[in-house]
């Protein structure tokens, strides 16, 4: 009996992981460069990502990952700059920790530094990158598989061990950005999967209910 409930809480709380993600990325199907996100088995760690209201915990057995090996979204024509390698970014800075990211919707700030949310794009010479950076490409621009980086709500925490490309190979576009890769039919699909799932876990923890309140009963008789 401890086991049905132990394998109903399990599934229930995958479902809810599941959910989570599936949300969260309908949420951002409308986000510049966005990268769905789909939960995998893992170690049996929590992990947490950011949502529109704080941070949500992913169940335990559970991560995320980032699906952007060969799956970029749509190219917009407007003004920003876009990267074609789909493992290509830009970098950016607080003026102490680094992050990568591939929205290229920037600004200039009144002293001609090139920004991006408050934040900061790096040039090739690991500086703050100026008007003339941008314009000539001389932007700090990296190649990595950040499949297994932990995802803040600007882009990926950088772990230094991206590999440093250049204009072609990152296939710096200007006057386009990138939209978001989500699938939103297929991201419903996935959120009715995992509702259903949660509905059948939740039965699981009636079933064994009405079996010990059976037993319970057989007892007394």
């Amino acid at each position: 009996m401890v086991e049905l409930y132990g394998i109903a809480r399990a599934g229930m709380r995958l479902s809810v992981g599941y959910l989570n993600v599936a949300a969260f990325n309908i949420s951002n199907v409308n986000t510049e460069a966005f990268k769905a996100l789909e939960p995998v088995e893992s170690s049996g760690n929590a992990h947490e990502f950011p949502v529109a209201n704080g941070r949500a915990n992913i169940v335990d057995n559970a991560y995320l990952f980032t699906v952007n090996r060969d799956n970029m979204g749509p190219l917009s024509n407007t003004s920003g700059y876009a990267l074609t390698n789909p493992q290509a970014y830009f970098v950016i800075t607080d003026g102490t920790n680094r992050w990568l990211t591939r929205k290229g919707n920037f600004e200039l700030d009144r002293d001609g530094n090139v920004s991006l949310q408050g934040f900061y794009v790096m040039n090739r010479d690991g500086a703050v990158a100026k008007a003339t950076d941008l314009y000539s490409g001389n932007l700090l621009l990296v190649e990595a598989d950040t499949s297994q980086y932990d995802r803040d709500s600007i882009g990926f925490v950088s772990t230094g061990q991206e590999r440093i490309i250049n204009v072609d190979e990152a296939g710096l576009t200007a006057n386009a950005l990138e939209m978001s890769n989500v699938d939103l039919s297929a991201e419903m699909v996935k959120l009715i999967a995992a509702q259903r799932a949660y509905q059948f876990s939740a039965k699981a923890f009636r079933n064994a209910d009405e079996l010990i309140e059976a037993s319970i009963n057989l007892r007394g008789a």
